[in-house]
């Protein structure tokens, strides 16, 4: 597992980047990586005004990214962010500008307020990157800013579950944590709309914990040591929502999920598990 090196913080000045931003430093902090913040300013019509007045978009530019900067700047002291801390502003789309930028800095780490300006379930910037990024994308929502005691991985046996497993590992080592390591599964006849069950279904179903919990078990001893580690087998059939009934039940800092399924497939829309 590579260690974080690079930390990269978006924000937009609204209360989920703030904590975002204070989860940023208290990483940077623990690990030693080096702390990046960027805000990327989505002027509409900058491409136009470049095309009706080229002599006045580079003023308009410049004010732009002095104004950000001085806003960026001046939240700094709420969120504890050293003052040399480098502050990259950005003309653009927001999503496309912070995943350019992380490319840029090779970060290893994407934090972001998971709300954004208008305090809605996700933030649309969020939802971009999370589905876009190449690398792990913490969100943190508004006033979440203490230590990683309670991680909740999410395993699916996918092409991901190793990784990501890799990730939990590194959020508890920071803050000595505990990891609870989970897996939604379902019986092959429960979404049948044909027939009663098997008669074996009792026998079937023990069968089946059996060997799940074997298979959790192999993957989730490769990162056992020195953790607090549990496992968890769930039979739901709507996964999203146990996911969120364990991390409700057992007070969890923070799930780490895939964004990708068993499918393999990159998702369009986030109504997936990972929303």
């Amino acid at each position: 597992m590579r260690d974080l090196q690079t930390l990269l913080v978006g924000t937009d000045l609204s209360p989920g980047s703030a904590a975002a931003l204070a989860q940023g430093v208290r990483l940077a902090k623990a690990t030693g990586a080096a702390l990046h913040v960027v805000q990327a300013v989505h002027y509409e019509h900058a491409e136009m005004l470049a095309q009706l007045a080229p002599e006045a978009a580079p003023a308009v530019d410049r004010h732009l990214r002095e104004s950000a900067g001085e806003s960026v700047r001046a939240s700094f002291a709420n969120a504890g962010v050293p003052g040399d801390t480098p502050v990259h502003i950005l003309i653009g789309s927001p999503a496309r500008e912070l995943l350019r930028c992380a490319d840029r800095l090779e970060a290893d780490l994407i934090i972001l307020g998971a709300t954004g300006e208008g305090h809605r379930r996700m933030g649309t910037v969020a939802g971009r990157c999370v589905r876009k990024s190449g690398v792990p994308v913490l969100l943190v929502p508004p006033a979440c800013i203490g230590p990683f005691e309670r991680v909740l991985a999410a395993i699916d046996f996918g092409t991901l579950s190793h990784r990501l497993l890799s990730e939990a590992s590194r959020m508890a080592h920071l803050d000595r944590g505990r990891i609870i390591a989970m897996h939604v599964y379902e019986a092959p006849w429960e979404r049948a709309r044909w027939g009663a069950p098997p008669a074996d279904s009792l026998v079937l179903r023990q069968r089946l914990v059996g060997l799940l919990d074997a298979r959790l078990k192999g993957m989730t001893d490769r990162i056992a040591h020195g953790l607090s580690l549990d496992r968890r087998l769930i039979n739901d059939i709507h996964h999203a929502s146990a996911i969120v009934v364990l991390a409700e039940q057992e007070a969890i800092d923070v799930v780490v999920v895939g964004t990708t399924g068993r499918t393999k497939l990159a998702y369009v829309l986030l109504g997936t598990t990972a929303e």
